[in-house]
């Protein structure tokens, strides 16, 4: 009815650990759990406007990280989360309650690795993995998932004093 959205409220809860195996590796992993009212949904397209509703909505996850510096000049990372987006209630549209919230990859991963060189230069690259990510809930026409995808970055960086200049593809 193109009426202003009543304002997002949550609550978020959180445990977490962080350990550090020696000077050279950092692990961390954190359980969540965010619960979130109004929350502004996808509802229909009228003359060309994006019309939104409101529901309540769940994510729960996990996500582990390691931080690592293999030589001196060598460091590596890595990162894993695990997503479980839903809906909890869409009083609008019932028939969305309990299913995965759309857009929104359950998924994720990286890989970074960089090199210091002698004379402050420094080439890093890496990946990162986006799972696949649902496009549609119940009560809207089915659209084609978006496949999983992994991209991969590269960069060159310089240091001089303070500064650093980088330029990442």
């Amino acid at each position: 009815n193109r009426d202003v959205l009543p304002p997002v409220r949550g609550r978020q809860y959180e445990l977490g650990a962080k350990y550090l195996v020696n000077r050279r590796l950092l692990l961390t992993a954190s359980l969540f759990d965010i619960r979130e009212s109004n929350v502004a949904v996808y509802d229909t397209m009228v003359d060309g406007e994006a019309l939104y509703r409101s529901a309540d909505v769940r994510h729960r996850g996990l996500e582990l990280e390691a931080t690592g510096q293999i030589t001196d000049r060598w460091q590596l990372k890595g990162g894993l989360a695990l997503l479980d987006p839903k809906v909890t209630n869409d009083p609008e549209h019932p028939v969305n309650n309990g299913e995965t919230r759309p857009w929104l990859p359950r998924t994720t991963a990286s890989l970074y690795t960089s090199y210091d060189f002698v004379g402050s230069i420094t080439l890093g690259g890496g990946m990162r993995y986006v799972g696949s990510v649902k496009t549609y809930d119940r009560s809207s026409s089915p659209t084609p998932a978006i496949a999983a995808y992994t991209l991969f970055d590269a960069s060159i960086g310089y240091t001089h004093d303070r500064w650093r200049l980088q330029l990442n593809l």
